[in-house]
């Protein structure tokens, strides 16, 4: 097939899970033989330094600058469209035409939009196989924003952007030949009997092979940890929540315990806070999160927002690294708690955390099963079966 592959950013940064899920799939068309144009956003010159016009990814590269002043000017179309503010903030003149040039001097068997941003530019063109990979059920995230938003009119226009979002949503489901899901929670709360078929979960891979820790039972019983993109706002928020409410739970029973956060672009509030308690530790970007991770006795993801499926909880996982979570957490991957522990309140993840640190037969017997349980059901091999069903 020839595959036209349409992203917001260009493929130049691994920090988050998004974009390493779309390399993902890209690596897995030119491996299957199929022809692969990426069309991407930049926004700053120095983005296309050394860009390749052909890589692993791709066969060719269209890019399209996009000016974030013009951008936020653009938002305030959704106020008459009725169209998500974050989707107008992308929808571009020059990207229309540079997709519609491609289109008619180029043919194609499919047109994939990475995450909804991009489905404006091949909306109406009808006439091709369409696929969008919607990833999460963004509306579900806004859910969980307006339950933990205090601010009234955060609130508000939190609600407004979530009934934007879900109606979208819709419309992609029914007016697309695919739309794609990370996880049967997310795909399960947008589907309706009437578009049973029109959707399907393509869930992430983890490399057991990269996340692989042989000596997991060799670890600080301190040391607990956070992974996760920190610009991101689910993840900062979960780190705060921890720190303001959870860990001093833990210091009472474990007076040496640390907290390590280990991801690029830490906001302001978490580096204030870390330079007044030296028991939190921001490690900020890393060349290799395996040698920051792998000497946790615990990981915690108490994730309160956000949606899709936490890349962070299956690597620490893979690494012989227990992980308590919120439902939130691990829902997505698996309702086990003999496998994912879930806590509800602060005090019981003081208490479970604080169990796995004390205990350290309870410890090597968590860190088994996930490894296991990883390897079980978030191997390449089980990726590929799911894009063939699809892609082949």
């Amino acid at each position: 097939m020839n595959i036209m592959v349409l992203s917001q950013k260009l493929l130049t940064s691994d920090v988050s899970g998004m974009s390493k899920r779309l390399k993902l799939f890209m690596k897995y068309f030119k491996e299957h033989g199929h022809k692969v144009t990426f069309v991407a956003f930049y926004e700053n010159d120095n983005e296309l330094t050394d860009l390749a016009q052909a890589n692993e990814y791709y066969d060719k590269i269209i890019t399209v600058k996009l000016c974030r002043k013009l951008a936020y000017i653009r938002m305030l179309k959704a106020i008459s469209t009725g169209k998500p503010f974050k989707l107008e903030f992308f929808n571009t003149l020059k990207m229309h035409q540079a997709v519609d040039k491609e289109l008619k001097n180029e043919h194609y068997d499919l047109l994939y939009s990475f995450f909804y941003k991009m489905v404006p530019f091949i909306e109406k063109h009808n006439d091709y196989k369409r696929y969008v990979d919607l990833n999460d059920a963004f509306a579900i995230n806004y859910d969980r924003q307006i339950e933990n938003s205090k601010k009234w009119y955060k609130t508000l226009f939190l609600k407004s952007e979530r009934n934007r979002i879900y109606k979208f949503e819709k419309h992609c489901i029914d007016k697309f030949d695919k739309c794609i899901y990370v996880s049967e929670t997310d795909k399960n709360y947008m589907t309706d009997e009437a578009h049973i078929g029109k959707t399907a979960t393509i869930s992430v891979v983890n490399d057991t092979e990269y996340f692989k820790n042989e000596n997991y039972d060799q670890y600080n019983t301190n040391e607990i940890s956070y992974i996760g993109f920190m610009l991101y706002i689910a993840n900062h928020d979960a780190v705060m929540y921890f720190i303001r409410s959870i860990f001093p739970l833990i210091k009472k029973k474990i007076p040496d315990a640390t907290f390590k956060v280990i991801g690029a672009d830490p906001r302001e509030e978490l580096l204030e806070y870390a330079k007044n308690d030296k028991s939190v530790i921001v490690t900020g970007r890393v060349e290799d999160v395996r040698e920051h991770l792998k000497t946790s006795a615990v990981s915690v993801t108490p994730i309160r927002i956000g949606a899709g499926l936490q890349n962070k909880i299956l690597e620490a996982m893979s690494m012989g690294i227990p992980v308590v979570t919120s439902e939130v957490g691990a829902n997505p991957i698996t309702t086990n708690r003999s496998i994912l522990p879930v806590a509800q309140t602060e005090q019981e993840y003081a208490d479970k955390i604080c169990e796995i640190m004390q205990n350290r037969d309870l410890r090597l017997e968590l860190s088994q099963k996930s490894i296991k349980f990883v390897e079980d059901n978030f191997s390449k091999e089980r990726f590929i079966e799911e894009m063939n069903k699809y892609f082949d």
